[in-house]
């Protein structure tokens, strides 16, 4: 027919990686002790996750009661940034801080780090 142009072919160049998260060995099953704390003072911890993979690390930090997992209680500590990315190869500072505003025989919390797509070993 008149007018129809003939079909074009054009090259598109795709790169693709796939991986599974992976972070630096150092921080499984860690504890953190602080010093004795005056009430209504602050102290805080803070320490590395690196990205040893090939992909962002998307993950997401909580503190919980060990007695009561369940239930949201954080009791006197917060951690930051509380979610976040970290790009191959980079690290991410988290910051813990204890809190104290009274006395408590046993102020002791859990902090878990979610990350997804993590890999099983």
């Amino acid at each position: 027919m008149i007018g129809e142009e003939e079909p074009k072919e054009y090259s598109l160049k795709v790169s693709a990686t796939a991986d599974l998260a992976r972070y630096d060995e150092e921080i499984v099953q860690r504890h953190i002790f602080f010093k004795p704390t005056l009430m209504y003072t602050s102290r805080t911890h803070a320490f590395e996750i690196k990205n040893i993979s090939l992909i962002k690390m998307k993950y997401q930090l909580k503190v919980i009661n060990p007695h009561f997992p369940e239930y949201p209680d954080e009791g006197y500590f917060s951690a930051a940034p509380a979610f976040g990315e970290i790009l191959p190869g980079m690290t991410e500072e988290i910051r813990v801080r204890f809190s104290p505003t009274e006395v408590e025989k046993d102020c002791s919390r859990l902090l878990l780090i979610k990350i997804q797509n993590l890999d099983p070993e």
